[in-house]
């Protein structure tokens, strides 16, 4: 990415990823306005239109053909002081709106869309507030949120994948191994296999029908060490598995499916924040990672490894062909 963040939003719309916001690390910290979004057909980044504010621990979803923007807090200061804002992206303008606020300020929430409505689920509210339960719909054609069924549990910075329709809320601070299932069109709640390792601040998407939890901060570490540990989960079996490692220890990261690739980005190891991307090529999490590595690759690499060799196949079947002796007539 050409800015290296953590705690962005991310979200994809026709075809391309956008990344909004999010805590650039330094000294001081800062909360940046930044959206860039990146074209996987030309492999190329681009800035578009800054949001109306700086925000980090936002939620960004992709619905109708816009990009809504919500929470998050302005400012990189301690205790982060949540927002109830709401930002509206059009892509064909390049423009940002500042939309009907949220019923409540919130932080380090998940969402999804479903119905036609962006949601917004759990998070945090403003100091001394710990996670919440909440559930808020947003209709981006009224301009109107509504608060609708609660969430079973409290939770913060928890991953949230949809598979079908069913929606799966892994982990959260501090640590979670909690898997819980939603059945979006009934609004029913089970507990689903819970994770390998319990884990927060992770990133989750899904992928071929499984639902991976990316990274982030587990509970075999020290609260705020990254881990690079990936699971994915099959929700035909119920089971969860081990699968290749992420390249670099991360948390506070995201991920977002395009097509049939997952892709991953950013975050930060507690000093730095990062700019790398990845992309998930291999969805078979049966089969162990083999020994020369994980297989996650990194954009911008893989595809100009891919352009030499095609090349080097071409230049070699054409000497091959200057070389071959001329056909001999049948006896």
């Amino acid at each position: 990415m050409p800015t290296a963040r953590s705690n962005f939003g991310v979200a994809a719309l026709n075809g391309k990823v956008y990344v909004a916001g999010g805590l650039i690390e330094g000294s001081p910290d800062i909360a940046t306005d930044v959206v860039e979004a990146y074209d996987a057909g030309s492999n190329t980044w681009t800035t578009v239109a800054p949001m109306p504010g700086p925000r980090h621990g936002l939620v960004l979803l992709a619905v109708r053909g816009k990009l809504v923007a919500a929470g998050g807090a302005a400012d990189a200061s301690a205790p982060a002081v949540p927002t109830n804002s709401t930002f509206v992206y059009d892509p064909g303008p390049n423009r940002w709106s500042t939309n009907r606020t949220m019923p409540a300020a919130r932080i380090w929430a998940s969402g999804l869309v479903f119905g036609g409505n962006a949601e917004v689920w759990g998070g945090a509210g403003p100091f001394p507030s710990s996670s919440t339960n909440t559930r808020f719909a947003y209709d981006v054609g009224t301009d109107l949120w509504t608060a609708v069924q609660t969430m079973p549990m409290n939770v913060t910075n928890f991953g949230l994948a949809v598979v079908g329709q069913t929606a799966y809320s892994t982990g959260g601070w501090r640590n979670d191994p909690n898997v819980v299932a939603v059945s979006l069109p009934t609004g029913t709640w089970q507990l689903a296999s819970p994770m390998i390792q319990g884990r927060g601040a992770h990133a989750s998407a899904d992928l071929d029908g499984l639902v991976y939890a990316i990274a982030g901060v587990t509970a075999n570490t020290t609260e705020y060490v990254p881990s690079r540990s990936v699971e994915a989960y099959s929700p035909t079996n119920n089971t969860w598995q081990r699968v290749a490692d992420y390249p670099e220890p991360v948390h506070s990261l995201g991920a977002v499916r395009v097509g049939s690739v997952l892709l991953a980005m950013g975050g930060t190891n507690g000093t730095v924040s990062f700019r790398t991307v990845y992309a998930l090529t291999s969805t078979t999490p049966s089969t162990p990672p083999p020994a020369s590595g994980p297989p996650w690759t990194i954009i911008g690499f893989a595809v100009a490894v891919g352009v030499v060799l095609v090349i080097a196949v071409a230049v070699l079947l054409m000497r091959s062909r200057r070389r071959a002796p001329p056909p001999t007539s049948p006896p």
